[in-house]
């Protein structure tokens, strides 16, 4: 009977947050809830709700032991996030953390995703079948969401002070400060928990998990090139960015993954490389295309060549990378002959794309967000050469590697 109980609780819990995600990507499209400020009762309901179900369920089963979760962690964690969607979305509705498109999208896609992983987890492991990929979710995906989360947290308290008073003004601002002590203590717990699971190599290496996620990420890079060339050609702009500005945002946003393994170990790229290149691209499809949908540059050519070089690009290396997993011996030669020579054309013409898209929307980031951010971008500008160069150099030491000698044609 608890089995049931537990199994049909994480199913709801799961599905309760894939709706809560839902719902933070639309909000985010022009007209939505960022555009218009409107809501009922109080902002973000759907989530404030479900966190308060989930917090009130959670400590009822640690403390009569239904589950054995730790009571302390359980509290430190609830009660940060109680701060935020009792204390400010329902308690202070008019706050501007509210309404900030940033910090509160960050804060629910970070919430939300963990939420997902962790519930979806817990009803396979009640049914005693874990998945491979959704093992290695669970104790990964933290390392990139806890972050995002205690940054996006005390970010839409800090919004929320100038609403504030007295005893509640000092509660709020001192309470920021715990966020740091609070977030090393679940991050280390979850590192712990992290090292128990995964005691065999198969567990920390997921080949089979590595393989379906190349697949799908270079079958998503498909679409992106398809909606490019034929919405490119057919209807021009400004329907391009419109019909296909979400679904880039998504595919590459995945690419967060990719940093996750690089982290973790479970693939060899240099996490810094990784990272540098994920964090650029986050920035346009996020900084710019996701907070910025009214700039210039979405609509300007630069956004047909940057889908093209990026969709291209992509298309080989996560095709390679699937090909080399399932069989380092018997790589297409001219799949690894790709991989290893477009960036030489790709990668200028992607950086010129981005910084051109950067420049081009200053002056929106100026208007949307502050003067603040017209200045982060103009800095961001000059880290592309420097960068370009280390990636750059990079790809040409591993095309000598892999295509200078002829016994290694076939492998990395």
């Amino acid at each position: 009977m608890i089995k049931w109980y537990l199994s049909a609780y994480n199913a709801f819990s799961a599905i309760a947050w894939l709706v809560i995600l839902g719902t933070t990507v639309v909000d985010v499209l022009p007209g939505g809830f960022y555009d218009t400020h409107h809501y009922v009762d109080y902002p973000h309901k759907l989530l404030v709700q479900v966190q308060v179900v989930n917090a009130a369920f959670e400590i009822t089963h640690a403390l009569t032991g239904l589950v054995p979760s730790p009571l302390s962690s359980l509290l430190l964690q609830f009660f940060a996030r109680l701060i935020i969607t009792v204390g400010i979305s329902w308690y202070v509705p008019e706050s501007a953390g509210n309404f900030s498109l940033l910090a509160y999208t960050a804060l629910s896609v970070a919430w939300s995703v963990t939420e997902i992983i962790r519930y979806s987890f817990y009803f396979a492991k009640q049914q005693g079948s874990v998945p491979q990929a959704l093992q290695w979710l669970r104790y990964s995906a933290f390392i990139v969401l806890y972050p995002l989360g205690v940054v996006s947290e005390p970010w839409v308290v800090y919004k929320t002070l100038d609403y504030v008073s007295g005893f509640y003004y000092w509660f709020l601002a001192l309470g920021m400060f715990l966020y740091i002590p609070g977030f090393f203590q679940l991050y280390g717990y979850m590192f712990k928990q992290r090292r128990r699971s995964f005691t065999t190599s198969e567990a920390a290496h997921p080949k089979r998990w590595l393989i379906a996620y190349n697949s799908i990420s270079s079958s998503l890079w498909s679409i992106v090139l398809f909606n490019s060339v034929f919405l490119g050609s057919f209807v021009g702009q400004p329907l391009l960015f419109e019909k296909s500005r979400i679904f880039l945002i998504v595919t590459q946003s995945l690419a967060i993954i990719e940093v996750i393994n690089s982290a973790t170990g479970v693939v060899r790229s240099p996490i810094v490389t990784t990272a540098s290149q994920v964090a650029s691209r986050l920035l346009i499809v996020l900084g710019i295309f996701l907070v910025l949908p009214y700039s210039p540059a979405n609509y300007h050519w630069v956004y047909i060549s940057l889908n093209v070089s990026w969709a291209v690009t992509e298309i080989v290396r996560y095709s390679y990378y699937a090909a080399n997993l399932k069989d380092p011996n018997n790589v297409p030669y001219v799949l690894t002959w790709l991989r290893y020579s477009l960036f030489y054309v790709l990668y200028p013409t992607g950086v010129a794309s981005e910084v051109s898209i950067i420049y081009l929307s200053l002056e929106e980031a100026e208007k949307v967000v502050g003067s603040w951010y017209r200045w982060l971008l103009f800095a961001i500008l000059f880290t592309y050469p420097p960068g370009l160069y280390s990636l750059y150099t990079y790809m040409i030491k591993q095309r000598k590697k892999v295509l200078g000698k002829p016994s290694t044609k076939k492998t990395e």
